[in-house]
C-alpha cells in the first residue's frame, strides 16, 4: 500500500472506522516498533476492511477516542476498517500532521497523548563518536542494505511539541502547523546536539516531515536535512553532502510509497466471513466480536453508545422471590431480597468490558427472545409442510443469523435479555452453587434459563427452578451433553416447553428420568470406582477436574452445617461464618486429608507435592472442599495433627460427609462417595416429588 493514498482515502472519508466500543490502545513503544519495521522494509502484516454504504454503522474519525467525532452519513460508498485500527492509527501520527491539523485545540478528543508526539530519527552529532551510525552520517554516505527493525527501533525516539518550543502553551501537545515560529523551534532543535536517554548526542528527523512537500513542512524538510549533514560535512563538498541528503530521502519515501502492508476486502453480504478471516489473521491485539458490528449498527439509530447503555444494565440490582428457593437457601440468605447478579457472577473484565464467553451468551439469549417476540415457535427439527418463517430453530443463534438482528429489534430486546440472564445466574447462584459465571460448565445451560426466565410467570414459579435444578444436577453427574452440547442443549427447550404446557408428567420429563440412573453411577466419568480411583493404576482412568467444581458446588447450594472453620479474630468475627454463594471473601478448592506418608510434614508441603499427580488418590474430587481464604492459609502452616483434630473442623466436616483422622484414606473417600450419594438421591427425590404433577 502506498502511504499518500492511505491519507488521501482518510481524509476524503473513503476509509472510515466504525465507532466500536474497542479503543485505541497501543502505546509509544510499539508504535515505534511500527515505524521501525515500515523503515527497515519488513511487512507489517494485512488490514481487513468491509465494503459497504456510509450509514450502515456509525463512524469516527480515525484517532478519535470512542464516541467522538462521529461522522456525518451520505450514504456513499465506503470502506470500513474492522481490523488494523491500531497500525493505521499509529501510521497516521508516524508519518504525517494528520492529527495536529485535526485535533488542534480539541486534544479532548484524542484517544492518546501518544498520537500527538513529535517522532524521529537519530542521527549522532558531531561530538558522539561512540553511537552507531546505520545511516552513515559521519562520512556522509549513504548506502542501502537489509536494515534489521531492531537496528532502527534503536534509532527512534520522540517529543511532545511543548518539550521543543517556548512558542505552545505548556503541556500543549497538538501545535499549529502554520505557525513558523513553531517549526524554527523544531528545525533548532532537530539540527542541534540534544542527548537522548543513554546521555549520547544525536541530531533528529522527524518522522512525520518525510511525506511532507507542502507548506511549512516542506520548507524545512529538506533544511533539517541539509543542517545535519553540514555539521558532518568538514572538508568534504557540497556534492557528498548533497549526495547524502537525496539518497536518504529518497531512501525514506521509498519505505512509506510500498509499506509492506496487505488489504483484504470483504463485502457487505459477507460480515460473519470479515469476522472468521479476521480472526484467522490477527491472533493478538483487541478482538474484534459480534457484538461490535451490532454496537456500530444499532449506533446509526441510538445517539447514546449502545455498549454503554448495556454497561448499565448489567450494573443494577433485582429484586428476587426468596419462595422460589429451598428452605435451606432461605435460612441462609436471611433478607437477602435485592441484589446484582452480575457483580457476583464476575462478567465484567477489570478493563469495564463484557467477558467474550459472556458476550456469546448474551447474543443468544437475543437472538432466542427476538424471534420469540416476533410469535415465532422454537422448533428443535425443521418442520415438513410448514411455512418455516413460523418457527426458529437454534440455528438463530449462529454468526450470521445473528448478524441479520436488526438495530431495531437489538434496541427493543435487549434490555429484556440482560433481565433474563440476571434471574438465570440467580438460579445458578441459589441452587446450583455457582459463584461466577467462569464456573459454569455447560453455558447452553444459561442460556436455556435466561430463555424461559424472561417471562416473569415461570421465573416466580418454585417449580421452574425445581425442573432447572433437576436437569442441571443429572446433567452434570450423569454426563448428559458428551459432545455436541451447545445444539443438544439448545434442543431441550423444545422438551421444557411441552413439559410446561402439559398438566400431568409427560416423556419429556421420562426423558431426564432416563438419565437419572447415571448420576454418580456413569463408567469412568463419576461411578464410585472412577471418584475414589481405587483401580486409577490399573485402568488409567482419573477423574474429570470438572467433577471437583460439580461436586464442591453440590454442597455449597445446599447449606448442610456449611461453615468457615476458624474465627476471624482479625476482623472481629465472634462467630464461624455460613458458607454460602453470598460469602463475601473468597473460597478456595482445599485437599481435605492431605495426610499423604508422611502425616509430620506440613499441610502445604503435603499438598504441593500431590497436586501435580493425577494417578494419587489425594486428588480425587471426593477429597476437595471449598473453604475460606482465610481457613485455607492457617492450614497450610499447621501441622496435620492439629488440624484434623480441631474441635470446630471436626464439627463441621461430618455435616459435609467428610471424616478425618480416623480411617484409611480409601475409606475416607469411600464414606465421602456414600454420603454424596446418599445427599444427591434426596435432593433429586424431592424434586421428583415436586415435579410428578407439572410445574402448574
Amino acid at each position: 500500500m502506498n502511504f499518500k493514498d492511505i491519507l488521501k482515502r482518510i481524509k476524503t472519508n473513503d476509509l472510515v472506522l466504525p465507532d466500536f466500543q474497542r479503543g485505541f490502545v497501543w502505546e509509544q513503544d510499539r508504535m515505534k516498533r511500527l515505524y521501525a519495521s515500515i523503515l527497515a522494509k519488513i511487512p507489517v502484516g494485512s488490514i481487513l476492511s468491509l465494503e459497504s454504504q456510509d450509514d450502515k454503522f456509525n463512524c469516527k474519525q480515525i484517532g478519535a477516542r470512542p464516541r467522538s467525532r462521529i461522522l456525518k452519513k451520505t450514504k456513499k460508498k465506503v470502506d470500513y476498517l474492522i481490523d488494523g485500527q491500531q497500525r493505521f492509527t499509529s501510521l497516521l501520527a508516524g508519518f504525517s500532521t494528520y492529527y495536529f491539523e485535526n485535533f488542534f485545540n480539541a486534544e479532548k478528543d484524542i484517544a492518546s497523548n501518544d498520537l500527538l508526539c513529535l517522532y524521529f530519527v537519530k542521527f549522532p552529532a558531531k561530538d558522539n563518536e561512540n553511537s552507531e551510525d546505520i545511516f552513515g552520517v559521519r562520512n556522509l554516505s549513504f548506502k542501502e542494505r537489509f536494515f534489521s527493525s531492531s537496528e532502527i527501533n534503536a534509532v527512534i525516539d520522540s517529543k511532545y511539541v511543548f518539550e521543543i518550543s517556548e512558542n505552545v502553551e505548556k503541556k500543549q501537545k497538538a501545535f499549529e502547523i502554520t505557525n513558523k515560529k513553531i517549526f524554527e523551534d523544531i528545525y533548532k532543535y532537530c539540527t542541534s546536539p540534544n542527548p537522548d536517554e543513554t546521555g549520547a548526542n544525536f541530531y533528529r528527523f522527524p518522522l512525520q516531515f518525510i511525506n511532507g512537500h507542502e507548506g511549512l513542512i516542506a520548507e524545512f524538510r529538506a533544511s533539517i536535512m541539509d543542517q545535519i549533514a553540514n555539521h558532518h560535512k568538514g572538508k568534504k563538498k557540497d556534492i557528498a553532502k548533497n549526495m547524502w541528503t537525496n539518497a536518504l530521502s529518497a531512501y525514506f519515501t521509498e519505505c512509506l510509497s510500498e509499506i509492506g502492508l496487505e488489504e483484504i476486502k470483504v463485502e457487505n453480504s459477507d460480515k460473519a466471513r470479515a469476522i472468521d478471516i479476521y480472526s484467522n489473521l490477527n491472533q493478538g491485539g483487541v478482538k474484534l466480536s459480534i457484538l461490535d458490528l451490532i454496537i456500530a449498527t444499532v449506533g446509526t439509530k441510538d445517539d447514546k453508545n449502545f455498549y454503554e447503555q448495556l454497561l448499565d444494565s448489567l450494573n443494577t440490582n433485582f429484586e428476587f422471590d426468596k419462595k422460589v428457593l429451598s428452605s435451606e437457601m432461605q435460612t441462609l440468605i436471611q433478607n437477602q431480597v435485592s441484589y446484582n447478579p452480575f457483580d457476583i457472577a464476575n462478567v465484567i473484565t477489570s478493563k469495564g468490558e463484557m467477558k467474550k464467553m459472556f458476550t456469546s451468551v448474551f447474543l443468544d439469549v437475543l437472538a432466542l427472545l427476538t424471534h420469540k417476540n416476533k410469535g415465532k415457535k422454537f422448533s428443535a427439527k425443521a418442520i415438513k409442510g410448514e411455512k418455516t418463517d413460523k418457527y426458529f430453530t437454534p440455528l438463530v443463534t449462529k454468526e450470521t443469523e445473528i448478524l441479520k438482528i436488526s438495530a431495531e429489534d437489538v434496541m427493543k430486546n435487549y434490555k429484556s435479555t440482560c433481565i433474563a440472564i440476571a434471574r438465570a445466574l440467580f438460579f445458578f447462584q441459589t441452587r446450583s452453587g455457582i459463584r461466577e459465571f467462569d464456573a459454569i460448565n455447560y453455558k447452553a445451560q444459561l442460556t436455556v434459563i435466561a430463555y424461559f426466565f424472561a417471562d416473569e410467570s415461570l421465573f416466580k414459579n418454585k417449580k421452574m427452578h425445581d425442573l432447572f435444578e433437576y436437569w442441571y444436577w443429572i446433567s452434570i453427574f450423569a454426563w448428559m451433553y458428551p459432545s455436541n452440547q451447545k445444539i443438544d442443549i439448545l434442543s431441550s427447550i423444545e422438551k421444557f416447553e411441552s413439559y410446561i404446557a402439559s398438566s400431568s408428567p409427560v416423556s419429556e420429563f421420562a426423558y431426564l428420568k432416563e438419565f437419572r440412573s447415571d448420576v454418580l453411577n456413569k463408567k469412568f466419568y463419576s461411578d464410585k470406582e472412577t471418584l475414589t480411583m481405587c483401580r486409577a493404576a490399573e485402568t488409567e482412568k482419573y477423574p474429570s477436574k470438572s467433577m471437583t467444581d460439580y461436586i464442591c458446588q453440590y454442597y455449597l447450594s445446599r447449606g448442610f452445617g456449611y461453615k468457615s472453620f476458624f474465627v476471624d479474630k482479625k476482623n472481629n468475627k465472634s462467630d464461624n461464618d455460613d458458607i454460602n454463594v453470598f460469602y463475601e471473601g473468597k473460597l478456595e478448592i482445599h485437599h481435605i486429608n492431605p495426610l499423604g506418608s508422611d502425616p509430620k510434614k506440613k499441610i502445604s508441603q503435603t499438598t504441593k507435592e500431590l497436586r501435580t499427580k493425577a494417578d494419587n488418590p489425594f486428588n480425587s474430587p471426593l477429597n476437595m472442599l471449598l473453604i475460606t481464604q482465610y481457613d485455607n492459609k492457617l492450614i497450610l502452616d499447621m501441622d496435620y495433627s492439629k488440624y484434623s483434630n480441631d474441635e470446630n473442623v471436626r464439627g463441621i466436616l461430618p455435616n459435609l460427609d467428610c471424616v478425618i483422622g480416623t480411617t484409611t484414606l480409601k475409606e475416607f473417600l469411600d464414606k465421602r462417595y456414600e454420603g454424596l450419594y446418599s445427599k444427591l438421591k434426596t435432593t433429586l427425590d424431592g424434586l421428583e416429588m415436586s415435579l410428578k404433577n407439572g410445574i402448574k
